[in-house]
């Protein structure tokens, strides 16, 4: 992560000269806080940094996975690998595990990290394919049928 673009030529709030510097950014989730280095634009004077909307969502991206690997969590890609193995839409899968809407869209795109019980949800209907089926039918969900690689 090093964009380097300013996005104001003085600073708003002092009127200092901004410039990229490279430096640690805590984020915190909770009471857990991710260390994340990145070359930001910042005010000399002041100190305040000015991220662009694309570089909140890389350094959120960034923490997010810091978390996922150090708790051995799955990633975006095994959660919509998951997701479209079940041959369910981002919605759907949020019905069946009873989480808010555009939660899957934020593991997926990895701004967001999921918890550890989700996690292990998410590899049972993986795993074990009634454990998905029961999920439909606890929920009054049809199951899409998978598609038939032998007659395609």
């Amino acid at each position: 992560m090093s964009n380097t673009e300013t996005i104001f030529e003085s600073c708003p709030i002092c009127g200092g000269v901004i410039h990229p510097t490279t430096s640690v950014r805590e984020m915190h989730f909770g009471k857990r806080i991710v260390n994340v280095e990145g070359t930001y634009p910042q005010c000399e004077s002041c100190g305040e940094a000015f991220l662009t909307p694309e570089e909140s969502d890389d350094l959120l991206r960034t923490a997010a996975r810091i978390v996922r690997e150090e708790d051995g969590l799955l990633m975006p890609e095994e959660i919509k690998r998951i997701r479209e193995h079940l041959c369910l839409t981002q919605a759907q899968l949020e019905e069946i595990l009873r989480v808010g809407k555009k939660t899957v869209v934020r593991w997926e795109n990895g701004t967001v990290f999921q918890s550890a019980a989700v996690d292990t949800l998410l590899r049972l209907i993986d795993d074990v394919p009634q454990a998905s089926a029961h999920l439909f039918a606890l929920h009054g969900l049809a199951q899409q049928a998978k598609p038939d690689l032998a007659t395609t």
